[in-house]
């Protein structure tokens, strides 16, 4: 009698619980509205089914979301339309959720972001960015405003392991990486220091001096010399304006000239003619190459930055009176002209009947850093390299 008032009692009990169209089970409370089973107890948990690989390997046409724990993989799993997947494991460790980011983040440009850990899934969180969020593991992401932002990434490994990390992000409205490249045009030029940018990189090049002509019996052109090369960062601020300056190539000698021969014409950037020739005796004549002009960097008023022309070459005559090519441009650091002799001689040589070729120009830096220069480096017209 008292097994089944028991009983009774306890089914009675189940009803009630069951209000809400959820069932109760613990302390007598209702179960919760949004639960079809409410367990409440402070002594003890829910013990999933137990079983090892093989075993769950033998369920049966497996129902969507099926739980078990696994005792060979220590995994909680659940299966899916597509198989089993651990939902949860025993993890002894944990993948690395490190990730890298973009140095410089320009309002509405791509930045990169990409994690470390390669063959697991990943959770980015991008707050205000476009996307908000991503599972690619290097993501592009866009910021339509500036400010800083607290990137996530959660990653989890084929075990059901994982790990999370931030990083703050600044976005701003400075213009991205850069370069500007300036030519020979014959006449000053400017340059304005973008936007957030206090540093600069400089390459300065001179040109190169004009070849030397050919007289009567000699026909290998001497060359003029290349123009001199320095590179420096130098320290700005934004919208400081630079002035550049190209030099441009020596002009050419003339040759075998049955009249005077006029000396190659210097290039622009503070550079000197070819020496002329006159004719003599009958003899075909050759003048010399002009001066490479030199390129400058000036900043503030002061030539911060020369790198100096390279020399024109000398005139290659046999037998008669030759005539040296051009300095380089700037006294201090173009090169000197090749030489020119008028014995009876080599043609090659400054020794005998040719002009010697033109030396290369030098570089010269009188403010920056990680300054380095090469002399002789650059043929044909200057040109000055700025990047930031």
């Amino acid at each position: 009698m008292k097994f089944f008032t028991g009983c009774l009692l306890w089914a009675l009990f189940l009803m009630l619980q069951a209000q809400s169209n959820g069932v109760g089970i613990g302390t007598g409370a209702p179960p919760h509205p949004s639960a079809m089973l409410d367990i409440q107890d402070t002594t003890g948990g829910l013990l999933y089914p137990r079983l090892t690989t093989a075993q769950r390997n033998a369920i049966n046409t497996p129902a969507p979301g099926l739980t078990i724990f696994n005792t060979t993989s220590q995994c909680f799993e659940a299966y899916f339309a597509n198989g089993w997947k651990a939902t949860a494991c025993a993890c002894n460790s944990f993948p690395d959720p490190s990730f890298t980011i973009p140095g410089f983040v320009p309002v509405n440009q791509a930045a990169s972001f990409s994690a470390t850990t390669g063959g697991a899934t990943y959770a980015w969180t991008f707050p205000s960015g476009t996307p908000a969020s991503s599972t690619l593991q290097n993501p592009q992401i866009t910021w339509a405003n500036t400010g800083t932002y607290t990137v996530k990434l959660v990653v989890t490994d084929n075990q059901g392991c994982a790990d999370s990390s931030t990083q703050s992000v600044t976005v701003t409205n400075c213009p991205p990486p850069g370069s500007q490249t300036f030519s020979y045009t014959g006449s000053p030029q400017s340059f304005t220091v973008p936007a957030c940018v206090t540093s600069i990189q400089v390459d300065v090049r001179g040109a190169q001096g004009g070849n030397g002509g050919n007289g009567q019996y000699c026909s290998n052109t001497v060359l003029g010399g290349n123009g001199g090369r320095v590179q420096a960062t130098l320290a700005v601020s934004p919208g400081q304006v630079l002035s550049v300056i190209v030099g441009q190539k020596g002009g050419n000698g003339q040759s075998f000239c049955s009249a005077s021969c006029n000396g190659g014409v210097g290039g622009y950037g503070g550079s000197f003619d070819g020496l002329s020739a006159a004719n003599t005796g009958g003899s075909l004549r050759a003048s010399g190459g002009g001066g490479g002009g030199a390129s400058y960097v000036v900043l503030g008023g002061n030539n911060v930055l020369i790198a100096g022309g390279g020399g024109g070459g000398g005139a290659n005559n046999h037998g008669n009176q030759s005539t040296a090519g051009g300095k380089g441009g700037h006294p201090n650091y173009g090169g000197n002209g090749g030489c020119a002799a008028g014995t009876v001689a080599s043609c090659t040589q400054c020794s005998g009947g040719g002009g010697g070729p033109g030396q290369g120009g030098q570089g010269f830096a009188s403010q920056g850093t990680n300054i380095s220069t090469t002399t002789g480096f650059q043929t044909n017209d200057g040109s000055v390299i700025i990047s930031w």
